[in-house]
């Protein structure tokens, strides 16, 4: 395992704390405030006692990593892993960026907002997530990971763990702060400012009221920028040029496509004489691709508390609203590539007749050309708001007590550039036969109407929009003394909400009018009702059990009831042993559920009409119809969950942790495969759909309820803090997942096949930071590692097209990379520079990413930014 750097640095750490604080076992036991962890309802006093794991990260440690955003935050964890996607690629995601712990997707995590929903965001496919870009930076004032399921303790889409992300709740004063970044490369310069606010004092006035405004903005990373994604030409890879005579303004053919004559004037790039087009204008599809898209964000957060008179009752509430827009040009075959067009026009280019000003030749030619009159972007804008207003009160006969409403809100509206809308193509500029009329020229916009260029290329409006509304309350007490005289203690709650989803394309693309985009539609709402308790057990002095149980009804599928059994040991004072296992479950999406057809397509065989391949039999190869939709029927996925570890505490501010899990799903929701399908027809009734003569006339993919995942692995984590006498304060913070085995069953009944090591399935992934501050220098050091991966994707079939050419591309590679800071900090000011990629290591050529997307790189796990340098400074007035 590649642990041995975190095992190395933590002993240093453990050698110093013991000589300083060999003696720390005869300091007075401190009486510590009860606090609520992440994973549990009941009160506890020390972040230990959780019989479930859980990580956490700090103010701190998020200001020395540099992150301007959550999703930074979030892809620095171990546990974060595969099924995660940033805001890198806007064209795939629409600007969003999640998190998906154990690599079960994300909607299998869940995110929270100090311990409370958040709405979901509004342009998801399978499943639904909340996008982590809404909460700014600025606000937050620890992130707590519990990594192990928690629908007893939350409900819905807690099957691999949660993000609880705990925001600021009071501050006094007037801070400022503001940053400056840029790449090594000169480009993705980055701008910052925030201001925070705050009146009144709770102790001494009763109240504290506070506001926070905060600004990000990040420019682009051009593919073309970095050395691997500079050209589409891949020959120094061992790939082909893949640069496209479909090129722009384009090409000119003989009338039956098969010689080539010239390109049009104006061609930007020709072809060298070793390419396989030599002379030929070639289109690069790296100039037209953002490597990281141009971003901005805005927020606003505002939180406020104040004692009632004498009652004892303290109101409290908090506010955030948000804006971020991300604007990415991309290069997409869809769009902008001729080929796409293929099935619209009668030939798979454009004639040009006799007299048609681009037509040289005395007779009729045939053009290759790519409509990029306007380049593709995609532009999504996504506005939040949430706001939350409650009562709580401690001590209220013998109950801590507490009651909130929320309101969460996302609108995302996508405004999309470029793309071709083909009913004018074919009705306004060609004729029946793909000819041309000598009016419209071809890579040549200023010289056409500016209304027929419109048509041609109109912008696009998608908007995608979620609330949820609850209303919950909840209490915690004392019950009565158990074992060494602790307290058994009790905690219940119930919560009614009101979840939304409304999804809606442009209404160009829902009437399969944009060149190679079927968008779908979904709109629904539903009600769920909650109620739960949990019960903490002190056994004996050194043994405590915790009992949680949840039920939830929902209004479209019914009811579902998930317990949790957790048990403590303390096997020596600075020793315990942990276990958790529980059920949990997730939800079927609205958009699953209300999702209207989409039309498609599939190459199948028909094992009906051909029980063995023929290659005469037409019925062997076909391509049918499929109309993938919602599925109202739809189950909740279920899962199981296991976890055992051991706490080891040496020494005061030093602990260690392992952890084993281990997480079975089933009835994972997905569509159909066509070819599982037609084996099972007679399990699926109207899925498919004949022709009188027995053809296969349709195929009707629903997202069913197929799949069954299993996952284990191991967590590893340490945190150490020392101070030598004249030497400053040294500290460790590490954490290591292991996961060796992730099986996956696609299909009911099919076997279990390995994805940990294939493709975006890394095994292991680490974090380690040494920090040292001597007084009010601070600096640290930390190791961001990523294991690499096959290219291929699952171990079913582990073959490489490329293991006997170039052996390179079967794999991408691993990633180690370290960031740095340096700064100073007193009562009242604050500067700090992080360098980030310290050794400017570029990304892991991705064979299957240069090819889909022309970025060469996954940026689930990397980046293209290379070294980026960022330095902030902060002002507090007092």
């Amino acid at each position: 395992m590649h642990c041995r750097p975190l095992l190395a640095a933590a002993a240093l750490i453990v050698s110093q704390t013991a000589e300083v604080q060999a003696q720390d076992s005869t300091r007075p036991e401190q009486v510590l405030e009860k606090v609520r962890i992440t994973g549990s309802n009941v009160p506890r006093r020390t972040d230990s006692e959780t019989p479930a794991p859980v990580q956490v990260v700090t103010r701190e440690e998020i200001v020395r990593s540099g992150a301007a955003s959550l999703q930074e935050v979030l892809q620095r964890l171990p546990a974060n892993n595969v099924g995660t996607f940033n805001d890198g690629t806007t064209v795939d995601t629409y600007g969003a960026a999640t998190v998906s712990l154990r690599g079960l997707g994300p909607g299998s995590t869940l995110v929270l907002i100090n311990g409370r929903r958040v709405a979901p965001f509004g342009f998801t496919g399978k499943a639904t997530y909340v996008d982590v870009n809404q909460i700014p930076v600025a606000a937050i004032e620890r992130v707590e990971v519990l990594l192990d399921g928690a629908s007893a303790i939350y409900g819905s889409d807690a099957i691999a763990g949660v993000v609880n992300v705990i925001l600021r709740r009071s501050y006094r004063g007037i801070e400022v702060a503001g940053g400056l970044g840029t790449s090594t490369h000169g480009d993705a310069d980055e701008r910052r400012a925030s201001a925070t606010f705050g009146v009144g004092d709770r102790g001494a006035d009763g109240y504290n009221v506070f506001a926070s405004v905060s600004h990000v903005d990040q420019d682009a990373v051009k593919a073309s920028a970095r050395w691997h994604t500079q050209s589409y030409d891949l020959r120094g890879f061992g790939l082909p040029d893949l640069r496209s005579p479909q090129s722009y303004p384009g090409n000119l053919y003989t009338s039956d496509n098969r010689r080539f004559l010239q390109p049009l004037p104006g061609c930007a790039t020709i072809g060298d004489a070793t390419s396989a087009n030599p002379g030929q204008c070639l289109y690069d599809h790296t100039r037209d691709s953002d490597a990281v898209v141009r971003s901005r964000r805005d927020a606003l957060f505002v939180a406020g508390n104040a004692a009632l008179g004498g009652s004892g009752f303290e109101l409290f509430g908090d506010a955030a609203f948000s804006r971020n827009v991300f604007a990415g040009q991309h290069y997409t075959i869809a769009s902008t590539n001729l080929l796409a067009v293929r099935e619209i026009l009668p030939r798979p280019f454009i004639t040009l007749p006799v007299g048609h000003p681009q037509n040289p030749s005395a007779g009729e030619v045939a053009l290759r050309t790519r409509f990029a009159d306007q380049p593709l972007v995609v532009t999504p804008t996504t506005d939040t708001e949430r706001i939350v207003l409650g009562l709580r009160r401690d001590g209220w006969a013998g109950w801590d007590v507490e009651s909130a409403l929320l309101w969460s809100h996302s609108h995302t509206r996508t405004t999309t550039t470029g793309s071709i809308r083909h009913p004018v193509l074919t009705g306004e500029i060609l004729d029946a036969n793909g000819v041309a009329p000598p009016t419209f020229r071809f890579g040549d916009p200023a010289a056409n109407d500016p209304a027929l260029m419109a048509r041609l290329y109109p912008q696009l409006v998608d908007l995608g929009r979620t609330s949820t509304a609850s209303i919950d309350v909840r209490g915690s007490r004392d019950l009565f003394r158990l074992g060494a005289g602790r307290w058994a203690q009790l905690a219940v709650g119930a919560e009614l909400r009101r979840e939304r989803f409304d999804m809606q394309p442009d209404p160009l693309t829902a009437a399969g009018e944009i060149v190679g985009i079927f968008a779908p539609t979904a709109a629904g709402s539903r009600t769920v009702a909650s109620a739960y308790g949990e019960l903490a057990l002190p056994l004996t002095a050194t043994v405590e059990g915790t009992l949680a149980a949840r039920w939830d009804h929902y209004s479209d599928f019914g009811s579902t009831v998930n317990p949790k059994f957790g048990v403590k040991w303390r096997a020596a004072p600075n020793v315990a042993l942990r276990a958790t296992y529980s059920s949990a479950f997730r939800a079927p999406a609205l958009s699953e559920t209300s999702q209207q057809p989409v039309p498609g397509g599939a190459p199948v065989r028909d094992p009906k009409l051909c029980p063995v391949p023929d290659p005469v039999n037409p019925n062997c190869d076909i391509f049918v119809p499929a109309v993938s939709s919602g599925n109202p029927a739809l189950k909740p996925e279920r899962a199981w969950s296991a976890t055992a570890g051991i706490v080891f505490e040496p020494w005061r501010d030093t602990s260690f942790t392992v952890d084993a899990f281990s997480i079975r799903r089933r009835d994972q929701i997905d569509y159909i495969d066509p070819a599982f399908l037609l084996d099972h027809e007679a399990d699926y009734p109207g899925y498919v759909v004949r022709n009188p003569d027995g053809t296969l006339k349709q195929l009707n993919v629903q997202y069913t309820n197929l799949a069954e995942s299993r996952v284990w692995g191991i967590d590893m984590s340490a945190r150490a803090r020392t101070t030598i006498a004249n030497v400053g304060n040294l500290g460790i913070d590490g954490s290591y997942e292991w996961l060796p085995h992730y099986w996956v069953a696609q299909t009911p009944g099919s076997p279990l096949v390995e994805w940990a090591g294939f493709y975006e399935q890394p095994k292991s992934r680490a974090r380690v930071a040494l920090s040292f501050d001597r007084g009010p220098w601070r600096s640290s050091l930390a190791w961001n590692y990523t294991a690499g991966y096959q290219r291929a994707s699952t171990g079913s079939d582990p073959s490489c097209p490329y293991a006997t050419t170039t052996p390179a591309l079967c794999s991408v590679g691993r990633w180690s990379t370290f960031d740095a800071f340096f700064g100073y900090a007193d009562p009242k000011f604050e500067i700090g520079l992080v360098v980030n990629n310290v050794g400017n290591v570029q990304a892991p050529f991705d064979e299957r990413f240069a090819r889909s997307y022309a970025t060469a790189y996954d940026p689930a796990y990397h980046s293209a930014v290379g070294r980026f340098f960022r330095l902030t400074a902060k002002y507090v007035f007092r």
